[in-house]
This record gives C-alpha cells, sequence and structure tokens, in this order.
C-alpha cells in the first residue's frame, strides 16, 4: 500500500515545492513556520496569485494541499442533477419570501403599457393597464375595470355634453365683443351662463375621474391577487424548472452554482460541497474567503463532528463571512 501511494506522495511534496525567491527548493508549509512575513508578503503581490494558484491556496488551507475529489464528494456532487434538488437547495438558500418577492418584481417587470378604449381621453400616460399587461394579469384586470364600463361611458357622455357647453357659452361671449365691442359689455366673468357652463364642466370632469379610479382601483387590486397566484403556482414553478436547466458545475472553483432568475431579480447561488466537516472548518472557510462570488455562496455538509466549537457556532462564524451553512439532511427535507 505504501508503494502505491508513493507516487502521489511525491507529486504532493513537488505541489509544495518553491520554485523562486530566496526560499527557492524549500517546501511552503515550512516557510510559513519560519517565515511568516515574507509569506505575507508574497501572498499580497497579484503575480503569485495568478502564477501559482495551487501554493495560494496551500496558504490558505494552513499548510494543506486542497482536498482531492472523493468517490463521496462526487456523489454529493451528482445530487444536483436532480432538478428537485436544484430546486430544494434554492430554497434552502435564498429562503422563500425572498424568492415571492423577486417573482413579483420579474412579473410587473414584464408588463407593458397597453391601451384601451374606455380611457384614450386621457392619453397613453395615464392608462390604466399599466403596468401590469402580463396575459394573465391582465386578464383579472380587463374583467374587473369592465364591471364600470356602462358606468364610465354614462360619465364621458356628460363630460363631453358639459366641454361643449362651456364651450359654446364662450364663443357666444368673444362673438358679442367682436360685433358691439367691449363698451357696456359684461366681464368674462359675469357674461349669463358662462358661469354656471364653466361649473357644469368642471363638475363633469371630476364626475368621470372619480369612476374612472374607482375601476382602476378594483383593476389594481384584481392584478395585485392574481400576480400573488402567480408567483405562488406557475410561476414558480417554471422559475425552478429554469434553475434545474441552468445549472454549472465547477465554476470559480465552486462544485456547483445555480443561475441568476427571474430576469436577474433573483441571485445566483455558489455552493461548495463537504462529505464532512470538522475541525478543519477554519481552512475551508478561509478557501471560500478566496472564490469571486456574485449573489449567495453556500456551504453544504453532511456530516459534521469536531471538538473545538459547536455546529451553531460554525454556522455563525460562517454566516458572519457571508456564507450560509446547511446540511444534507437538511436539503432533503
Amino acid at each position: 500500500m505504501a508503494e502505491m501511494n508513493e507516487p502521489e506522495n511525491k507529486a504532493q511534496d513537488t505541489a509544495l515545492i518553491l520554485p523562486f525567491g530566496k526560499h527557492k527548493g524549500e517546501r511552503i508549509d515550512e516557510v510559513m513556520r519560519v517565515d511568516p512575513g515574507w509569506v505575507e508578503w508574497v501572498m499580497a503581490q497579484p503575480w503569485f496569485r495568478d502564477r501559482h494558484p495551487t501554493l495560494v491556496q496551500v496558504v490558505v488551507n494552513g499548510g494543506a494541499l486542497a482536498d482531492a475529489d472523493t468517490p463521496e464528494h462526487n456523489r454529493l456532487q451528482a445530487l444536483f442533477l436532480d432538478p428537485g434538488m436544484c430546486a430544494a437547495a434554492y430554497r434552502l438558500i435564498v429562503g422563500d419570501a425572498r424568492i415571492t418577492d423577486g417573482l413579483r418584481d420579474w412579473l410587473r417587470e414584464r408588463s407593458h403599457r397597453a391601451c384601451c378604449k374606455l380611457f384614450r381621453a386621457y392619453g397613453c400616460d395615464r392608462c390604466p393597464y399599466a403596468p401590469f399587461a402580463y396575459a394573465g394579469v391582465e386578464a383579472a384586470r380587463l374583467a374587473s375595470v369592465a364591471l364600470y364600463e356602462a358606468q364610465i361611458a354614462k360619465a364621458s357622455e356628460v363630460r363631453k355634453a358639459a366641454d361643449q357647453a362651456a364651450s359654446e357659452a364662450d364663443s357666444a361671449y368673444w362673438d358679442l365683443l367682436d360685433k358691439e365691442g367691449r363698451a357696456g359689455q359684461p366681464s368674462r366673468a359675469d357674461w349669463p351662463g358662462l358661469r354656471e357652463a364653466e361649473a357644469a364642466k368642471e363638475q363633469a370632469h371630476a364626475s368621470e375621474k372619480a369612476v374612472v379610479e374607482a375601476a382602476l382601483a378594483k383593476g389594481e387590486e384584481a392584478a395585485r391577487a392574481e400576480i400573488e397566484l402567480l408567483a405562488a403556482g406557475a410561476e414558480r414553478a417554471a422559475l425552478f424548472a429554469e434553475i434545474a436547466k441552468k445549472v454549472e458545475f465547477e465554476v470559480g472553483g465552486w462544485d456547483v452554482v445555480l443561475p441568476e432568475a427571474g430576469s436577474k431579480h433573483l441571485p445566483a447561488v455558489a455552493i461548495e460541497l463537504k462529505p464532512s466537516l470538522g475541525d478543519d472548518y477554519p481552512a475551508v472557510l478561509r478557501k471560500l474567503k478566496t472564490r469571486r462570488r456574485s449573489g449567495q455562496a453556500a456551504l453544504i455538509v453532511d456530516r459534521f463532528a469536531a471538538d473545538g466549537a459547536t455546529w451553531d457556532q460554525v454556522v455563525r462564524m460562517f454566516e458572519a463571512s457571508g456564507f450560509a451553512v446547511k446540511t444534507l439532511a437538511e436539503l432533503r427535507g
């Protein structure tokens, strides 16, 4: 057995040897012990990180090479080929509340302004169907607003008639001045019928606006109710299907990466898998801190056994650095 492992041990020893500088030919784990100041300096050099990632990882791990991919680790990784596992991980790490909020925002973003025959007089900037034109939401809105169609049509007729009456009264006043001049004529504000016509016009506009706003309120209520149903049902299922379809493996040092979803309203999730975690947890945390990530990041552990800290303490330490920690048992529900 020792002879079989000898080539592997030699390869590991070679990987630990520094190929440059005043400690050239020495093992970096030994240099870390005798000259920590030099190690700190070289770790701050961009060229060292770019050219010698293995040595960087040894320093991060406290003097040890990164864990090899074991069959047990690979079995954990293969679990994420199952869409159900991807969905469970995303829900556990991101949280149901944030997923629902992201879906709501996504549905609103996908909507667009639409034109409605009942409100054309108000112009596109006051279209009552904005901003929920997504098919299911818009259907709910239309059905609700349609209940007010007769009231809106009647209010619109009254408003148009009042506009016409006020316009005719105003024209009559100015025609009189053109024919007889201003001398001896009453002011515009005192012209018989004009003040009453203007007041009736203002009242008609206010009445129509009140009916329109009541319809908008009902439509908005129906649209929001439909969004809640979609966020909890069909769109939620579609979201998890999208995540499972686009899952990636071995990206930037992460074992599993679940993608951004909902048109980037929901974050990507980068996952490190550990079959077992013990008193090596500080090295694992240091390793995770060296990796680039956007969105959320998590460590998923199958088994935990340590003498130096409890599970809750380890979870709190990782969370303090921005990493969620979950167990495989939690993932499986």
